[in-house]
């Protein structure tokens, strides 16, 4: 027979499975853990105590008594070598364990005269137990488990609709007029630009004919100043007056449906 110790979690210690499997003549290794380590693509395997090389998986043959323990690399964490030195870990526990276990039964800790779990009693499951849990503790110490990234808050601009359209009147500004407050502030247009991770709210705002001076712009009571990045931009009306940036063509965006693939722009 072949003794297998089974750590299908190594974040969770208190959970290993041991049994045994019939001895098969020239099998490898790998053939005793493979049907209990399907759907993992990385193993750590020991054979008595051992680690075998990845290399031996397929070419290692067992010798019947032996006892063989496998743990699951787990994927995704970002740090394999801290995963794999956890998994070593956790196979070397399962190994001390057993050993705790075959002392007090008044055998050997490994090899020639170690007394498997069949002819254990309480107290030998009892220290293995415990044996189990004081090191599981210590690996999660040693190796915590890796955390989820906490998910980045995604914004957008929350766009008005533009009040004024084309071939509409735009009043004319008499005094001092406090826009926003004392006339609604009129959206000729607006787009957004992304750049990057960034988005860019472009928008053109009128504040009437005939006006001389535009000043004091606020954002939310604040002055416009104390807002890094912002660039305001301001036109009279004169006939030598040059486009504002940002909206020197039309533009409208329309949903293609078609999928990307590779380098190929789709307009």
């Amino acid at each position: 027979m072949i003794n297998l110790i089974i750590l299908k979690n190594p974040f969770s210690p208190q959970n290993r499975e041991i049994k045994q499997v019939d001895y098969i003549p020239g099998q490898p290794v790998f053939h005793y853990i493979q049907p209990e380590m399907f759907g993992h693509d990385e193993v750590v395997i020991s054979r008595n105590g051992q680690i075998v090389p990845t290399e031996e998986y397929h070419s290692l043959v067992p010798m019947p008594g032996d006892y063989l323990a496998v743990c699951p690399v787990i994927a995704g964490s970002g740090d394999t070598g801290k995963d794999i030195a956890r998994a070593i870990a956790m196979i070397g526990l399962a190994i001390v364990s057993m050993g705790a276990g075959s002392v007090v039964a008044q055998g050997a800790f490994w090899g020639p005269g170690f007394v498997g779990a069949a002819q254990w009693g309480w107290g030998s499951y009892l220290a293995a137990a415990a044996t189990w849990a004081v090191g599981g503790w210590l690996i999660n110490k040693a190796f915590p488990p890796a955390k989820e990234e906490e998910p980045k808050p995604a914004y957008d601009w929350s766009q008005r609709g533009p009040i004024t359209t084309e071939g509409n009147a735009v009043p004319i500004t008499f005094g001092k007029v406090r826009m926003g407050v004392m006339s609604p502030i009129q959206i000729l247009s607006q787009r957004v630009t992304t750049n990057g991770e960034k988005n860019y709210l472009n928008i053109l705002m009128s504040g009437g004919e005939e006006v001389d001076a535009i000043t004091d712009i606020t954002i939310n009571d604040q002055p416009a100043e104390n807002f890094p990045g912002i660039e305001i931009h301001k036109r009279y009306g004169t006939n030598d007056q040059t486009v504002i940036p940002g909206f020197d063509d039309t533009w409208e965006e329309t949903t293609v449906g078609v999928e990307l693939t590779g380098t190929t722009w789709v307009t």
